[in-house]
């Protein structure tokens, strides 16, 4: 089997050059690559060769690749800031703010006001809310959270219930949906809250749920109960170690 050819632009690199190697890639021309990783301009790409499934896009800027985006459907494009397509699958963002790790709070807000405006999903830990909105419970903070754009905002708080934020009509309140935490004997909570939002995501593939079925909490109850009893499984063993499907009990399919 061939290696996968990437392209680094618009001038290579030598640390991902190297980094692109030691993964077993190569590092290709444009024409004939299999993706892109790209520092430049939207106007400094080529046209893209048909060979080309995947670019990566630069961290800051993103606004500018739309036209491009839109242009290249059968092409997935990514940055740090997340997942762009015409006909995207759910977008679920898990903020997991670092306040330690933030220069500038102000432009960290931005930043993530536009991609929760971009989500369907937003799944935030209590911590999170106390810094995205401080002085709010977490639900009240939940519920602004929604007028930034998700559908549903998941709020996980330790031990404690998890629960799910539907947005309401247009003149209505934000409906709500709680999950307990099954009881377990904690041995590491490190990749639960990521373990929250795959099997949440996982439950609602495998039912073959689409974005408009977020606003019906009886839909979303069953998909909560089952990421809860999956972050409380993970932290039952060390490290960021989640469950496979075969180790829960849900439904066969």
């Amino acid at each position: 089997m061939s290696r996968p050819a990437i392209h680094i632009g618009p001038s290579e690199d030598a640390n991902l050059a190297a980094a692109v190697r030691a993964g077993g890639a190569e590092v290709a021309p444009l024409e004939g690559a299999d993706a892109v990783v790209w520092f430049g301009s939207a106007d400094e790409l080529a046209e893209l060769p048909e060979s080309v499934r995947w670019v990566q896009l630069p961290a800051a800027g993103v606004e500018s690749w739309m036209e491009r985006v839109r242009a290249a459907p059968d092409v997935t494009w990514t940055s740090a800031a997340g997942a762009y397509a015409t006909d995207a699958p759910l977008v679920l963002i898990d903020p997991n703010c670092r306040p330690s790790a933030v220069p500038d709070r102000d432009a960290y807000l931005a930043r993530l006001a536009r991609l929760f405006g971009r989500a369907d999903i937003v799944k935030a830990s209590a911590e999170d809310l106390a810094y995205l909105y401080p002085g709010l419970p977490p639900a009240e903070a939940a519920r602004a959270l929604l007028t930034a754009g998700p559908a549903l905002v998941l709020v996980t708080d330790g031990p404690r219930a998890a629960r799910a934020f539907l947005a309401g009509s247009p003149d209505g309140p934000a409906r709500e949906v709680i999950a307990a935490i099954p009881p377990v004997t904690v041995v590491d909570t490190i990749g639960a809250g990521d373990a929250f939002g795959g099997a949440f995501l996982t439950w609602w593939t495998r039912e073959s749920l689409t974005r408009a079925d977020l606003a019906n909490p009886e839909l979303v109850a069953p998909a909560l109960h089952a990421a809860a009893e999956v972050a409380s499984l993970t932290c039952t063993r060390p490290g960021a170690d989640p469950p496979r499907l075969s180790e829960v009990p849900w439904p066969e399919r």
